[in-house]
C-alpha cells in the first residue's frame, strides 16, 4: 500500500511553489546568442557563394528541360520546334517556337529569361576556357542563325547540334548544355579549376 501511495506522491514545494526548471537564465541566453552569431560569420560567406552557383545549375537544368521539350512537342505535334537563343540583350533568354513566327504566341511555347536566375546568370564563359575536347570555345550559343541563334527539333526527334554555355558573376563554375543530331541532351559542369583542361569537365 505504501509503495502504491508513493507512486503518487505529489512533487515536494519549495517556498510555496514547485521545484521545475523556469528555462534559461540571462547568462544563458547570451551564450547561446554568442554562439549563433559564430556560427552565422562563419556560414554566411559559404551561403554567398553557394548561392549564385545553385542559381546557375537551375538556369542550366531549365535549359536542359526546355531542350527535352521542345523535342517531344516535334514527335507529339509532327512539327518542326525552334529553340530560339537571344544573346543581343545582357542577360539574355530563350523560347520555344513551334510555328517559325520568331514570338511567344502558341499555348505550348514559353520565353525564359536568364535575369530572372540573378547572379549574374548568363549566356556566356571565361576567356581562355576549352571544351571536354579540348578545343577553343569562340561563342556561348554555337547553333545556327541569329539572332536569334536556334536549335531545330524535327517530327522525328532528331535535332540540330550545338551546344549553350552558362556562367554566372563569379565567372568560374561553367555549365554547357549539349545537343547531338539524334536529339539526345547532355549536360556538363566545369569545376572551376584553373588552369583551363578537358579533364576538369564533369558529366
Amino acid at each position: 500500500m505504501n509503495t502504491i501511495q508513493n507512486k503518487f506522491k505529489p512533487p515536494k514545494r519549495h517556498s510555496g511553489y514547485f521545484s521545475l526548471n523556469a528555462g534559461l537564465s540571462l547568462v544563458e541566453l547570451i551564450v547561446t546568442v554568442a554562439i549563433l552569431g559564430i556560427l552565422a560569420s562563419v556560414a554566411a560567406p559559404n551561403i554567398l557563394n553557394w548561392l549564385p552557383n545553385l542559381r546557375l545549375k537551375n538556369a542550366a537544368r531549365d535549359v536542359y528541360s526546355t531542350f527535352q521539350k521542345a523535342r517531344l512537342l516535334a514527335v507529339k505535334q509532327n512539327v518542326t520546334v525552334r529553340v530560339r537563343f537571344d544573346t543581343t540583350v545582357n542577360p539574355g533568354f530563350y523560347f520555344i517556337d513551334i510555328d517559325n513566327s520568331g514570338t511567344v504566341n502558341q499555348p505550348d511555347e514559353y520565353q525564359m529569361n536568364l535575369s530572372a536566375y540573378g547572379s549574374g546568370v548568363n549566356f556566356g564563359f571565361p576567356a581562355g576556357l576549352v571544351d571536354w575536347n579540348g578545343g577553343a570555345i569562340a561563342t556561348s550559343v554555337t547553333f545556327p542563325g541569329g539572332p536569334p541563334r536556334f536549335c531545330t527539333y524535327n517530327s522525328n526527334g532528331t535535332s540540330g547540334a550545338g551546344t549553350i554555355y552558362l556562367v554566372n558573376s563569379q565567372a568560374s563554375i561553367v555549365y554547357a548544355i549539349t545537343t547531338v543530331t539524334s536529339g539526345a541532351v547532355k549536360m556538363r559542369k566545369y569545376n572551376g579549376i584553373l588552369p583551363f583542361h578537358k579533364r576538369n569537365w564533369i558529366e
